[in-house]
């Protein structure tokens, strides 16, 4: 994992985000801990004996952690979790701790107890090496990240406390949290921060399951041992029973086949990991990641070799795609090795239209392909396949008198070929994978078997997530549409039935019924999502390099995360004394693996660990002595323009997006109680080229005014000229959207008295009025029944004005006079609409964020946001996933700004939002042309009960 190691450096601290994984796969294990538990036994058709079987079985997933004689609490974990990672990260942390008490004891001690590093933790060690040793030898990377990591921990702390003084929690807000998680300056850092993580969980493993694997982890034998578990895992019956142990359509919860499998292959590999480091790293990474690829290959064939056979009549299913079936027929007769003759004779035989027609004539359709009484079924029919050259079977059956060899061969191509084109690529015809995936050379040299099952495992993950070296377009291209179709299956999936996703995950699995499927989603498609982050980020290095592959990796490894944070944000959080679990039948785990200094596992252990909260007083002398010597203070940009009820009424705030001071009435402000006039949050208007602040909140009679005199004067002159309808009554909102030419034009969305379905009007600018002359009619629109524009947002500096209005179904754009809807169903599932209350749409440069939740009954609290970008066309088709946001966030409570490159700073937009308890904010950084977003940091993160916010108006800014 070379590559990735060397990128890790690119982003430090990370807050509460959607995360990256490093290379080290132990970590990501912990994270998903839960789809995986104890080891698979049984099942394979020999165990070798004696210390081997030992170093086998050894589990490091357990409930709980018992390590009081170092002072650490009592821990339960509420799930099988990797306790030698956790004891890991702990050490990290106190390590941390111990950096910034050396720099500066007396400011450690002021912060109180919560600061102080833990010395018994710091004493730990093995035979090999100690954590003190760990620290020394790479000092410069604590003294280089001190900042940043106790930054974060400090931040923590403060969002869950409650009575921070006004000017302390000016201070905290001050920092600019985005920039230090957007840290990409620290180019060696990565590497260094592997190595560290990978030695403190070598040395961890000594205090896990009685020290068990202190007998293997020796410099002189943790090589040797290493190699026995890599060639023990490489073996064709091995890894045939490993695979056959994903029981997708079966029970997939606690104890599960599919669940214990999931474990089998992150507790090898974190033994491997920790083996080789004990050896002092004689394996070169590159083997190590192809041992990775392959069992990981493994989850990924699991899944295709659990998939059911299906009927042609049935669009997704195997017997429905003639095309892969063609491909795998020509792959078999052309570049199966010494298999060829066998296939030429067979096809020759029977003919491959007639072995088609006879395949979906024989009632397979709910059967898996590893199914055994579907496999006696069709070798009754041919019963040569049921022919072998070797003592082995593939993926579900291993008959003593081992029959169903070339059976076995065509099944677990034909499945891992559909699977593929179902869930990396578009879906057309000339899509398939199997020709594009090298599978040939799992066909050479092969001995008695078939197969080396091990290669093609390799080339299987290498097809969707390359090998860790440089990315060829094509690959880039597979990644992101898996991790795509990963996105929309557990973002929507799960709560809508008719989702395109949703219903392919049916016909891959058609034994499985409507309630199991949502299991299926929650549990094993997340843990691929898990599993995909940690391979896609072999790459990560391709990916900050930028350009169209790197930015499309960056894009992919993003989504995974996203979809994985997804399964996380769907379940219920339980917090209980020391105890974090997350409820998705065998909960996901502590957090996945993230580039750089980790402060979000950095909080979970933080907060699992603390005597008391961190001290706020001390702040000013960390903001003084820290933050702004590093260029670590946020920028003073300006106002966002809030609503809230005070001691005297509703009044028109200013919001400072530096210091976000909520004592409203030490703030500017407006009241507007008696008689509201500022009442509708998307009526405000402030515009940059003019210098005036409109208010169309009663559309018949706006208002404008200076923006710099708006809290002494207010937005109440009239505007000239102005007529509109007589039957509007009130505006929701107004947007102005300027060309690079000076050309401007506006849209108006308004409603009628006693109505609720708003209009939309084109004019030429904001102080044109709407009339029916420029009315965007339903016509116009295409506007099916009880559908109606819900937001609008305008951007700037294009070639014409442009505009993008969100309906309750669709997106619509607005081109200069030209309109069509670049986006359908925009929910992801055809029919299904929002409503008010349930969509924000904010454009930042030529970047258009969309926030929404679902609606209805069990819809979940989490808010999405997407990111819409234009396509070579110019036109705004592009939508993904950013990320999302485990809370509830009605309609106009977030806002954002977008700040431009700078010789600091990278471009990225930053967003504010309140989700009716915390206030919060958060930036997404932009690529090298600033055209896209790269990832997602969390910033500030605060709690002010009960102080009466409740909307921004979102079209507002006051600039400084």
């Amino acid at each position: 994992m070379k590559k990735l190691s060397e990128i890790i450096h690119q982003e430090v601290s990370q807050g509460r985000r959607d995360f990256l994984t490093f290379s080290s796969m132990s970590l990501l294990g912990l994270a998903v801990s839960s789809v995986f538990p104890t080891p698979v036994k049984a099942a394979f058709a020999a165990l070798n004996s004696g210390n081997f079987a030992e170093l086998d079985g050894i589990n490091f997933y357990v409930m709980g952690s018992d390590q009081r004689r170092f002072d650490l609490p009592l821990v339960n974990f509420g799930q099988e979790t990797d306790e030698a990672q956790y004891l890991a990260q702990v050490m990290f942390q106190e390590l941390m701790k111990f950096e910034f008490k050396n720099k500066n004891g007396q400011l450690s001690e002021a912060l109180g107890p919560g600061m102080a590093p833990n010395n018994s933790v710091l004493s730990m060690g093995n035979h090999n090496d100690t954590v003190k040793d760990i620290y020394y030898r790479n000092q410069s990377y604590f003294t280089d990240n001190m900042v940043e990591y106790v930054s974060g921990l400090l931040q923590n702390s403060y969002s869950k406390q409650k009575d921070v003084t006004v000017a302390n929690r000016k201070l905290y807000n001050s920092w600019d949290m985005v920039k230090v998680n957007a840290n990409i300056q620290q180019a060696e850092k990565g590497t260094q921060f592997k190595e560290i993580i990978d030695q403190l969980y070598a040395v961890a493993t000594s205090y896990c399951q009685n020290g068990k694997l202190n007998t293997y982890n020796t410099k002189a034998d943790g090589q040797y041992w290493a190699r026995e578990l890599i060639a023990y895992y490489n073996k064709n019956e091995v890894l045939d029973a490993l695979i056959s142990s994903f029981k997708v359509q079966e029970y997939v919860g606690s104890g599960s086949s599919f669940e214990k499998a999931m474990l089998k292959v992150y507790n090898t590999i974190n033994k491997v990991r920790a083996l080789n480091i004990s050896s002092g790293g004689q394996i070169r990474e590159d083997e190590l990641q192809e041992f990775e690829r392959t069992l990981a290959g493994s989850v990924y064939t699991g899944f295709a070799m659990n998939t059911s056979w299906g009927h042609q009549s049935e669009k997704y299913t195997v017997l429905a795609n003639r095309t892969n079936f063609d491909d795998v027929v020509t792959f078999l007769k052309t570049k199966s090795g010494n298999q060829s003759t066998f296939w030429i004779a067979f096809f020759k035989k029977y003919g491959e239209d007639n072995f088609w027609n006879g395949l979906n004539s024989m009632g397979l359709r709910t059967s898996t392909l590893q199914d055994e009484a579907a496999r006696e079924k069709i070798i009754r029919e041919y019963r040569e396949l049921g022919g072998s050259v070797a003592p082995t079977a593939f993926s579900g059956v291993v008959p003593a008198n081992a029959t169903e060899s070339f059976l076995s061969v065509f099944a677990l191509l034909l499945g891992v070929g559909n699977f593929t084109w179902l869930t990396a690529t578009d879906r057309e015809e000339l899509s398939n994978p199997i020709p594009l995936m090298g599978l040939a050379v799992a066909f050479m040299d092969t001995g008695l078997n078939l197969i080396k099952l091990g290669k093609f495992l390799d080339n299987v993950t290498m097809f969707i997530y390359g090998s860790g070296g440089k990315i060829v377009n094509t690959v880039a291209d597979y990644m992101a549409k898996f991790s795509q179709y990963l996105s929309n299956l557990t973002a929507k999936g799960k709560h809508l039935a008719n989702v395109l996703e949703r219903q392919i995950a049916n016909k891959m699995f058609l034994a499985t019924t409507t309630q199991s499927i949502v299991k299926v989603i929650d549990i094993c498609f997340v843990g691929l999502a898990a599993l995909g982050a940690a391979l896609a980020a072999y790459s990560l290095y391709e990916a900050v390099q930028g350009g169209d592959v790197g930015d499309i990796i960056f894009a992919s490894i993003n989504l995974l995360i996203a979809t994985v944070m997804l399964g996380v944000s769907a379940a219920a959080l339980i917090w209980s004394a020391s105890v974090f679990a997350i409820a998705i039948a065998g909960p996901l785990g502590i957090i996945i693996a993230v580039i750089g200094i980790v402060v979000a596992i950095a909080q979970w252990i933080y907060d699992l660990l603390k005597k008391e909260e961190i001290k706020p007083g001390p702040i000013e002398i960390y903001t003084r002595d820290y933050i702004k010597p590093r260029g670590l203070e946020y920028e003073d940009i300006g106002s966002y323009l809030c609503r809230v009820l005070g001691r005297n009424g509703n009044m028109v705030c200013a919001l400072d997006a530096k210091t976000m001071n909520t004592d409203w009435a030490s703030v500017e402000n407006i009241l507007d109680h008696q008689k509201p006039i500022y009442n509708k949050p998307g009526a405000l208007v402030t515009s940059s080229h003019t210098g005036k602040i409109y208010n169309f909140a009663n559309i018949k009679q706006p208002g404008h005014g200076k923006i710099s005199d708006f809290f002494r004067n207010g937005a109440t002159a009239p505007i000239s000229n102005w007529s509109t309808l007589n039957e509007l009554e009130t505006c929701e909102h107004a947007v102005e959207s300027r060309a690079k030419n000076g050309s401007t034009a506006a849209i108006f969305v308004a409603l009628e008295r006693y109505s609720s379905f708003s209009r939309a009007f084109l004019t030429r600018g904001l102080e044109d009025a709407p009339t029916s002359n420029n009315e965007l009619k339903r016509e116009q629109l295409g506007l099916a029944w009880q559908e109606f524009p819900l937001d609008v947002v305008a951007i700037n500096g294009l070639d014409k004005p442009m505009f993008l209005i969100f309906t309750t179904q669709h997106i619509w754009q607005v081109k200069g006079n030209e309109l069509s809807k670049v986006i359908s169903d925009f929910v992801g599932a055809p029919g299904e609409k929002l409503t008010w209350g349930y969509l924000d749409a904010l454009a930042l440069g030529t970047n258009v964020n969309l926030i929404y939740r679902l609606g209805g009954v069990g819809a979940p609290e989490t808010s999405y946001h997407y990111l819409l970008t234009r396509d070579n066309d110019g036109n705004y088709t592009r939508m993904k996933l950013l990320r999302s946001i485990n809370r509830s966030i009605s309609q106009s409570r977030i806002v954002g700004q977008l700040y431009q490159k700078t010789q600091d700073l990278f471009a990225r937009m930053d967003f504010m939002y309140h989700d009716g308890k915390n206030y919060a904010r958060y930036g997404a950084i932009m690529n090298k042309s600033g055209d896209a977003s790269l990832s997602l940091h969390n910033g500030v993160e605060f709690q002010v009960p009960d102080n009466g916010f409740l909307s921004f108006y979102k079209n507002a800014f006051i600039p400084r």
